[in-house]
């Protein structure tokens, strides 16, 4: 997880993953939103800040969902609840698409982008799906996939930047770590004394924030 590469000793599991989603979903509107993710993180103690061209409810109708009218009005509410929770924790939200470019200049800073990305990145069915890159150089995007069965999983940087987002929207939320950390160390890999490659910048984490 995301918070583990912050956090080595933080116990994950089964628990801490629904808490999460049951944090995280909009419920009616069956998905995670940049928001919920973020606030889950903050929670927790971590600094954390999103990014994403959708001001309003991510992946509702991306999905192609056409819930009841009552059933919209809640994750409308439940959308809106989320965003003035984050604005009262004073989470940093850029409303603007996200790029590789911008995946690049998080990793190089030592933070953890969790970034939305069509799911035929790694098969063959057409969903939203949130994944966690942990390294990039010039040819290959790393990075951690909830649905594989162990380690990191390996993409051709033409093939990621085309799958990065979903039917027009694009959304992440970046784990920075957590306030009383220092600033300034390089990136150590969770279990090693040796700080990570710079020249891949490479971030290894044991598995992505549950959505």
């Amino acid at each position: 997880m995301a918070m583990r590469h912050f956090e080595p000793a933080l116990a994950s599991g089964r628990e801490l993953e629904v808490d999460l989603w049951r944090e995280a979903n909009l419920v009616e509107a069956y998905a995670s939103s940049r928001q919920g993710l973020a606030l889950a993180a903050h929670r927790r103690g971590f600094s954390v800040r999103t990014q994403g061209n959708a001001e309003t409810i991510e992946l509702v109708d991306c999905l192609g969902l056409d819930p009841s009218l009552e059933n919209r009005k809640v994750a409308v509410a439940l959308h809106r609840d989320l965003k003035r929770r984050c604005r009262q924790a004073q989470i940093p939200d850029a409303v603007k698409p996200v790029s590789l470019s911008d995946v690049v200049e998080w990793l190089a800073r030592a933070w953890i982008p969790i970034v939305l990305v069509d799911a035929r990145l790694v098969g063959d069915v057409e969903v939203p799906h949130w994944v966690l890159v942990t390294g990039i150089d010039p040819h290959t995007v790393t990075f951690h996939d909830p649905l594989a069965h162990a380690g990191n999983t390996n993409a051709p940087r033409r093939e990621f930047a085309k799958r990065l987002g979903f039917k027009g929207t694009s959304c992440a939320v970046v784990i920075e770590g957590q306030p009383q950390a220092s600033r300034g160390e390089p990136p150590r890999i969770p279990g090693s004394s040796r700080a990570a490659p710079s020249n891949k910048l490479h971030l290894h984490s044991n598995a992505a924030l549950s959505a």
